[in-house]
């Protein structure tokens, strides 16, 4: 301890190890992260799961350009999927049949568009 106080660059470096721990210990500490990602899809389907027995409301969204959602929820995806840019997540992927992705905050938001906004969606 004696040392330390005669010494104002041991004090220093103890300054800087104590930052270097601080910011090693924020780095792991579990916490929530934002994430923003895309999904590329070549053909995507609804399945309408409601209770009503009159389903005329499909008519209504022939030349919908987009589709948005907000809010918590859970979208979970059925199909075949892939990724031509990663191999290790694509033999993860080529294993699963579905995705689930959790939106868990009143912010949270999704949206459907086609990567080519001068191509028209087919609905059938």
């Amino acid at each position: 301890m004696k040392y330390l106080k005669e010494k104002k660059q041991a004090w220093c470096v103890l300054l800087l190890i104590l930052i270097l721990i601080g910011i090693v210990v924020a780095g792991i500490w579990p916490s929530d992260n934002n994430f923003e990602g895309s999904l590329v899809v070549k053909e995507i389907g609804f399945t309408y799961n409601g209770q009503e027995p009159n389903k005329l409301f499909i008519n209504n969204i022939n030349g919908i350009k987009r589709l948005l959602g907000d809010g918590r929820q859970t979208l979970i995806l059925t199909g075949k999927f892939s990724s031509s840019s990663h191999p290790e997540l694509n033999q993860k992927l080529t294993q699963r049949n579905t995705l689930k992705i959790e939106l868990p905050y009143d912010s949270s938001q999704w949206m459907i568009a086609p990567t080519d906004s001068k191509l028209e969606s087919k609905l059938n």
